[in-house]
C-alpha cells in the first residue's frame, strides 16, 4: 500500500496566504524517469495518496469582451474578476 499525504488548509479554516514548497538539489543531480517516455527532471514532488488543497474561492474563468491578437498589451474581460496583483492569466486558444 502506498501512502502520504499532502494537505494545505481545511474545508472548515481555508489557507488564506501563500504556500511555497521548495524541492532542493542541484541542477546535475540525476534525473528521474516517470515513464519511458516523461521525464520528470532531478526535482520532483510526488504524492501517491491524498493531495488536497483548500484557499479563498476563486475566479476561475472570465470571457473576453473584444477579441486579442498577437503583440496587444491589453485585453478586455467581463466584470467580477478577483484578480490581485501577480496573478497569471491564460489565454485559452479558440477554433477562430
Amino acid at each position: 500500500m502506498r501512502a502520504g499525504e499532502l494537505i494545505i488548509g481545511s474545508e472548515e479554516e481555508p489557507f488564506t496566504n501563500n504556500a511555497t514548497i521548495t524541492l532542493m538539489g542541484d541542477q546535475e543531480t540525476e534525473t528521474l524517469k516517470l515513464s519511458g517516455t516523461v521525464d520528470g527532471g532531478n526535482k520532483v514532488l510526488g504524492v501517491t495518496n491524498v493531495v488536497k488543497m483548500y484557499g479563498l474561492p476563486r475566479t476561475n474563468m472570465l470571457r473576453l469582451l473584444t477579441p486579442v491578437y498577437k503583440g496587444q498589451n491589453q485585453i478586455i474581460v467581463e466584470a467580477g474578476h478577483d484578480w490581485v496583483a501577480g496573478d497569471e492569466i491564460y489565454l485559452a486558444p479558440t477554433a477562430m
